[in-house]
């Protein structure tokens, strides 16, 4: 074309980066897609192209900024020939750039071969264009000018189709190659990768939905940006709460109170507006109190504490408890947590306790650490009294963890890398998780403690390790078992797939036998048949299940793992029939003869022959099980409101939920006192009443689950009419949430600063009351008892914390006289997730939404 008939350049207009309906209403968009305001309103999400013409998802495939994008600077994702392109342009591009028209080129037998239909994100070039189809615009890295869309000439143009076909050539070249090295097609490799949530067209039912999302990576929920902006590293298929309907009403009234929407959005009546406005003062309040607290709690002792000599022995540093004390810790450590996670042999271990008290200068650093860790981890289940003493109790015993940490972080001393190192190693983060030192994060130390322990060989067989005693043997297995289930642990609470498969160790199950059983002199093992309760028996129970749960963390969170509901349901079955074997180790007899002997220890009774299984190790034992099954369900079970045929997930994930907070009661198969069954069950109360890790994982995991399913059932007797008419299953969930409050309470009274659980559940509450009182989304009446029942909520959490900082002075660093005899009244502070900004609270539920550093 001639340059006197070519037509004047255009100015490129602003791209419009909104929806059509919320650019018509004048209201800020959040770019999703579907956005939020069109759900709320049920309307259509369309976003306009730069023609003016309205392009739906099926004609417009859109890019946006940052790593998600499926196309590089200089190429566009072109819908079709003759459909408009809108592009979003990147950080740089959108600043200035121009456009040059091309073509694709034409398909040739050698071609790369079409990935999807012409609307897949990764679909760059439309094959059904040719060289003299219309061109499309692509925008080209920026300049720092202002960005004109210009013609260029045909040389030009031909320039660029040479380059582009020059590109195809070199993909075509690599794709040969990977093909004959490892023999799969390059469409099996981009379903697995998946592709990005915004790129695709939004989904039409929950089916489709299933079935996209299936190939999509675990955590790809929202787009980029909002990843990285968000505080929750939670990430992942069995998070998506956020995708349940059911909580949007939760959800936004939320929003609203952290500012992220605006207040007419929700309602407009005035009442309403002030309460969200009182609420967002109450969170921003009780955030500052809650920061104070850890001013006076501070995350490292002093510098002159900070780092332990290798040469002094630690007690100097260190507040030692006296012996009465230990001597109740460390015995209710032996009969509760040593069941299913076999760290130390109980003969040796009370051997050294008693030399240790005996000559305390005398005892090793490996030796003393233990007994700190252990009569720690005790206390933590013991009856203290009240909550005062119960925070006493957590600072007394965080020195004990800072103390392990800085001992196993020296890398110069290779005794770190001896067994006693590696029961150490167990010993802090397992109590880390209870005291929620730094709970959230124990995947990152599950690392370093895999790595050491095959360094010294333990994922190798003793049996078949030159110069290794029986006793040194079986300890060895013991140790690897556990470690093994602390890894798989710890990767479901990070949605990480796990370190290692199990084909990378040939280790041999432990003998089912008591620790009275065999010392270093032990030259031959018998073992029992399965059939006795010994103290090995829970962890051979908990090892015989590890195979599925490494198989359902690999599933859930394995980058090539495909999602599909009958695999889902197989796994599911698998773990029910091992529910059932833990389960039954409570019928199992106890031995022939007593094997319980004294241990110089006076009246205390330290034997590990248990003549059956208490409640705490079984609820221990069912605990650390039966936590798989919900992230198992939970993708399918946010889907049953929409979908009857996932209603099956939501009754299973219900019924775990259940069992995880429900601690199970004495059953006459115990052989013990029923007031002493009481306190074993009390026991698993305390834990998970104070306890972080693990532990608030699943009380996290039970109250999202049981909140969904009394939503859901209430929604669906509201739609069918029968809310009035059969409330007996709506009111055995209501009891069931109404305790997750009070749980909820006592963790907030027992040192936790996270409160929006409690307020969770108590608008969860709220929400149902209102549907039983006739109020509708909308009216007015529903929207005010959800935020009243926020409100209220948040009031309470906010004297109660507000009581703890006036009450519980903080320490002060520059008055503290430290002395080589101890530390006196030293209580060094809280190292718990919220330090790193990766407290658990609504950003695990609201993977759609823009969330605020709190």
């Amino acid at each position: 074309m001639d340059k006197q008939q070519s037509p004047p350049p255009r100015r490129r207009r602003r791209p419009m980066l909104s929806c059509w309906e919320c650019r018509r209403r004048k209201i800020k968009c959040d770019r999703n897609d579907p956005c939020a305001h069109c759900i709320r309103h049920e309307t259509q999400c369309v976003f306009t192209a730069h023609t003016g013409t309205v392009a739906t998802d099926s004609d417009v495939s859109r890019t946006r900024p940052g790593p998600k994008s499926a196309s590089r600077p200089g190429v566009s994702i072109a819908s079709g020939s003759n459909s408009a392109v809108a592009t979003r342009p990147s950080s740089d591009a959108g600043r200035g750039g121009s456009a040059i028209p091309t073509a694709p080129p034409p398909r040739g037998p050698s071609s790369l071969p079409s990935i999807a239909g012409p609307n897949h994100p990764f679909n760059i070039l439309n094959p059904s264009q040719d060289v003299s189809a219309p061109s499309t615009q692509v925008l080209q890295p920026s300049s720092r000018g202002p960005s004109l869309s210009t013609n260029t000439s045909p040389s030009a143009s031909s320039a660029v189709i040479h380059t582009l076909l020059e590109r195809i050539k070199t993909l075509e070249d690599s794709y040969s190659s990977l093909s004959s090295r490892h023999g799969d097609s390059i469409e099996s490799r981009v379903s697995s990768i998946g592709e990005p949530r915004d790129l695709r067209p939004a989904w039409e039912d929950t089916v489709a939905r299933h079935a996209n999302a299936a190939r999509r990576p675990a955590g790809l929920a929202g787009n980029w940006q909002d990843i990285v902006r968000r505080k929750s590293t939670k990430l992942g298929r069995s998070h998506r709460m956020g995708d349940a309907p059911d909580f949007a009403a939760i959800i936004e009234c939320y929003s609203v109170m952290m500012g992220l929407t605006s207040k007419d959005d929700f309602s407009h009546i005035p009442e309403i507006k002030d309460l969200l406005a009182e609420g967002g003062g109450l969170l921003v309040e009780s955030k500052q109190i809650a920061q104070r607290l850890k001013l006076g709690q501070p995350s490292k002792p002093p510098h002159t504490l900070s780092v332990v000599p290798p040469s002094p022995k630690l007690g100097q540093y260190l507040v030692r408890p006296t012996r009465e004390r230990a001597d109740v810790m460390a015995k209710l450590y032996f009969e509760s947590f040593e069941s299913a996670y076999r760290i130390l042999h109980a003969p040796t271990f009370w051997a050294n306790y008693e030399k240790y008290w005996q000559a305390p200068e005398a005892a090793s650093n490996a030796v003393y650490l233990q007994i700190l860790l252990v009569v720690a981890i005790g206390s933590s289940i013991y009856d203290h009294g009240d909550c005062n003493a119960v925070l006493d109790n957590i600072e007394m015993s965080r020195p004990c963890i800072f103390a392990a940490e800085n001992w196993l972080a020296d890398p110069f001393e290779k005794d770190r890398l001896e067994i006693a190192g590696l029961q150490v190693y167990c010993l802090c983060n397992m109590a880390r998780q209870i005291y929620n030192v730094g709970g959230d994060l124990i995947w990152t130390s599950m690392g370093p403690l895999l790595y050491r322990a095959l360094q010294v060989g333990l994922h190798r067989e003793p049996g078949r390790l030159p110069g290794v005693s029986m006793f040194q043997a079986e300890i060895r297995r013991r140790l690897w078992a556990t470690i093994l289930d602390m890894v798989v642990q710890a990767s479901l609470d990070a949605l990480m797939p796990p370190m290692m498969s199990l084909d990378e160790f040939d280790v041999e199950p432990p003998a089912n036998i008591n620790d009275e059983e065999m010392d270093e002199d032990t030259t031959i093992i018998v073992p029992h048949p399965r059939t006795t309760f010994t103290s090995t028996s829970a962890q051979l129970a908990l090892l015989e299940t590890l195979p599925l749960r490494f198989g359902i963390v690999q599933y859930l969170f394995g980058m090539q793992s495909e999602q599909s509901y009958p695999s889902v349901l197989s796994l599911s079955s698998r773990l029910a029939s091992a529910l059932s074997m833990c389960n039954s180790l409570g019928n199992l007899g106890p031995q022939s003869q007593d094997q319980s002997h004294d241990n110089n220890m006076g009246t205390t009774n330290t034997t590990m022959a248990f003549r059956s299984i208490t409640p705490f190790q079984r609820n221990l034992l069912d605990y650390l099980v039966r936590r798989f099954m919900t992230p198992l369900h939970m993708f399918f079970a946010t889907q049953s409101h929409s979908n009857p045929v996932f209603h099956y997930s939501l009754t299973v994930s219900l019924d775990a939920a259940l069992a995880l907070v429900s601690p199970a009661t004495p059953t006459t198969t115990t052989i013990s006192t029923p007031a002493h069954n009481n306190e074993e069950t009390n026991h698993f109360d305390r834990l998970l009443s104070t306890a972080g890790g693990l532990f608030r994982e699943g009380f996290r995991t039970a109250l999202t689950t049981i909140s969904l399913a009394l939503l859901v059932h209430a929604k669906t007797q509201q739609v069918s009419g029968t809310l009035h008419r059969a409330p007996q299953h709506r009111e055995s969930l209501k009891a069931a949430v109404r305790d997750l409050v009070a749980l909820a309470e006592r963790r907030v009274r027992n040192g936790d600063t996270n409160i929006r659980a409690y307020m969770f559940l108590n608008m969860v509450l709220a929400q149902v009351e209102a549907m039983e009182a006739g109020a509708r989304a909308g009216d007015g009446a529903f929207e005010m008892a959800l935020v009243s029942g926020a409100v209220k909520s948040l009031r309470f959490c906010r004297d109660v914390i507000k009581t703890r900082a006036e009450t519980r002075a903080p320490v002060d660093w520059e008055e503290m006289d430290f002395d080589a005899d101890g530390m006196a009244s030293f209580l060094p502070g809280d190292m718990d997730a919220d330090a790193f900004g990766l407290d658990w609270d609504w950003e695990s539920l609201l993977t759609t939404m823009d969330m605020a550093e709190g």
